[in-house]
């Protein structure tokens, strides 16, 4: 469901909606009851993303990794986190387990969300190691 369902259901623009959504002085009355009524029977619930790139002010910034297997990820994602709040920003941080169709994935949905910025430790990395881990792993399964 999204504002333009809202709207038909309504009887009314979908700026009429955002008006009501946005708190807006400039909805009558009886309009501002029946827009809260429907979006409230339909449990719906304004896009963050498209209000963020109405109001030019994205805070969203994504970090892709393949997993936590070193120690440095975890310095990383916590100084990554504690910069990003200090900015202002809302930190996301995904987990690929070196899939590199879920890696892409992962990032389509940040940028399809207009995240501010992407940061990606990519799952294709050519890492003597983690080979080594995975197949470490893959031998240790029952």
């Amino acid at each position: 469901m999204n504002i333009h369902d809202i709207a038909e259901k309504a009887g009314v623009s979908y700026m009429t909606v955002s008006r009501v959504v946005n708190g807006s002085a400039q909805v009558k009355e009886k309009t501002r009851v029946l827009v809260e009524k429907i979006i409230r029977e339909n449990r719906f619930v304004p896009s963050q993303a498209a209000s963020a790139v109405r109001k030019k002010n994205q805070t969203l910034v994504g970090l892709v990794l393949p997993r936590f297997e070193y120690a440095f990820h975890e310095g990383f994602v916590n100084a990554f986190t504690e910069a990003c709040i200090r900015a202002g920003l809302e930190p996301e941080i995904h987990l690929t387990l070196h899939d590199s169709s879920s890696e892409a994935r992962q990032v389509l949905a940040l940028a399809s969300r207009r995240a501010l910025g992407i940061v990606v430790a990519s799952a294709k990395a050519d890492d003597p190691l983690i080979d080594w881990q995975r197949q470490t792993k893959e031998a240790e399964r029952p």
